[in-house]
């Protein structure tokens, strides 16, 4: 009826469904190595690295691999942390160029026309 709304599936949603198999790529902070848990041109949600290393509000600097290939491009990556919790980070993109924006726009792009998120 009036004024309940009605369950969306996640992708007409807005969200981006990942199958479970599929790696959307790492971020590489030093020596440590974490799997990308959502990507977007805007920002990223990847675990918090160390023992929370990473609070709301810090800028972070990392790698960020896209897709798990020997070939895979890598780009040096500038973020705000807008949510931090012990267990993982929300962070905005700081000061990307077009080109980066550019390729992570065409690998979110080439995951899609494959199948691998919807």
């Amino acid at each position: 009826m009036f004024g309940k709304a009605k369950a969306k599936p996640a992708a007409a949603a807005g969200k981006t469904v990942v199958k479970a198999d599929v790696k959307l790529g790492s971020a590489i902070f030093g020596e440590e190595e974490l799997e990308v848990r959502e990507l977007h041109i805007k920002g990223i949600r990847i675990p918090n690295p160390g023992e929370g290393n990473i609070i709301a509000g810090q800028k972070f600097h990392f790698l960020l691999k896209l897709g798990d290939s020997e070939s895979a491009p890598v780009i040096k990556v500038e973020a705000h942390a807008l949510a931090a919790s012990e267990k993982e980070v929300i962070g905005k993109f700081a000061d990307m160029g077009d080109d980066e924006k550019r390729l992570i726009a065409l690998h979110m792009k080439a995951l899609r026309q494959s199948g691998a998120i919807a």
